[in-house]
């Protein structure tokens, strides 16, 4: 009987035994397992660090890019705004240049009426003079005098 009972005891302890190991086989595993998918995870979570560095570095080049395009569009209005008044002003001195040339115009027409009504009144002078001495005889002494003088 003690033998029977040794020999269920040695039967039952081998089967702890190799339950045992079967359970440390399978920790292991578990272990080995569970190790492999937190180096997964920390991996997945660099990744998404980087991820999301990247994103930041996207957002804030955006923004870069965004405030130098408002910063060049408000400039160009600037120069825009610039351009105009200056065309403006240019306009206006063209337009004041083009008066002045036209009032010139009517004073130098005016004066080149005033010079041919001049003339035409010394042509009738000189006109009438000369009917008037070729009617009258000149002294011989007038035109000795007119020769040599």
């Amino acid at each position: 009987k003690a033998e029977t009972r040794q020999l269920d005891l040695e039967h039952t302890l081998n089967e702890v035994q190799l339950s045992k190991s079967a359970c440390r086989k399978q920790l292991h595993k578990a272990m080995t397992f569970a190790k492999e998918l937190v180096a997964e995870q920390e991996t997945l979570l660099e990744a998404l660090n980087m991820r999301q560095q990247e994103n930041k570095a996207v957002k804030k080049f955006g923004t870069d890019m965004a405030q130098k395009m408002d910063t060049l569009k408000s400039q160009l209005k600037d120069v825009q705004k610039s351009a105009w008044q200056e065309f403006s002003t240019v306009e206006q001195r063209i337009h004041e240049q083009g008066d002045l040339i036209e009032s010139m115009k009517d004073e130098h027409t005016k004066e080149i009426e005033r010079l041919q009504q001049v003339i035409k009144e010394q042509e009738e002078k000189i006109s009438k003079e000369t009917k008037k001495e070729a009617s009258v005889p000149v002294s011989p002494y007038k035109l000795f005098k007119d020769k040599y003088s």
